[in-house]
Formats: structure tokens, sequence, C-alpha cells
């Protein structure tokens, strides 16, 4: 687990016993609907949120994929989440890889309505990003 996962899962746990704690100090519908809510607040942490996740990750990929097919036609590359190479990385930003451009990785994002961008570069060693043939942080 990268150190942001492991923080998320305390903030999760410390909210849960502070709703929980509170259902035990109050009486009636209150301890009741604290309970339910800590319940909810549970489900969400540890069952939702990481089907919301993959889902996410998903969608920025095909995203980032028709953006790539509009913007460099007849060129190829290869798509990769960035968390599956490193887990501490953002999950919802993909490493790009053109087939053109071996050794260089541009880093894509997408919001909740599909517009992408290129959040970063790596370029070979030697080099400056803004020599890439597809480095546009600048051009947009």
């Amino acid at each position: 687990m990268s150190p942001a996962q492991i923080i998320g899962l305390w903030l999760d746990i410390f909210f849960i016993l502070l709703i929980l704690f509170m259902a035990l100090m109050s009486k009636g519908k209150y301890r009741k609907i604290l309970i339910a809510s800590s319940v909810l607040l549970a489900i969400w942490a540890w069952g939702l949120r990481p089907i919301w996740i993959e889902y996410r990750a998903s969608a920025i990929q095909k995203d980032v994929n028709q953006y790539l097919k509009n913007r460099y036609p007849g060129e190829s590359w290869k798509i990769e989440r960035a968390d599956k190479k490193s887990p501490s990385a953002n999950p919802y930003r993909q490493d790009v890889t053109f087939t053109s451009e071996p050794g260089w990785e541009y880093n894509y994002t997408a919001s909740l309505f599909g517009e992408v961008k290129q959040v970063g570069s790596a370029p070979i060693e030697g080099k400056f990003p803004r020599e890439g043939k597809h480095f546009e942080i600048y051009k947009q």
C-alpha cells in the first residue's frame, strides 16, 4: 500500500469510529441514524470506492485513447495506468508511450466530462521534455 492509501485508510477508520462513539453517547433515533451512517461510510470506504476508482480509470483510458486517435492519426501507442507500475501513483493518470518515439513517456488524464490533457512527460536521458514530438503541455 502506498502512503496515501494508508493515510486514507486511517482517516476512514477514524471517521467511522468517531461516528460510532457519537452513537454511543446519544440516545433513541439519533443512535440508530449514527450507526446506520457509520455502516454506510464503511461500505463506501471499503466496498464502493475501489469499484469507482477502477471504473473511472478505465473510462479515462478510453477517453485518452480516443483523444490520441483524433490528435495523432496514423500513429500507434501503448497506454498503461500509472498505478500499475508504481502503487503510490495516481490511478487516474495514464502513461503513454508512442512507437515512433521509444523511450519517451507522456502522462495524460481526463476530467469527468472527457476533457483530456497532458500533465507530464518523461524524456530519455540527455533530452528536455520540450524536445519530444508529442509534447503538448504548453501548446494547448
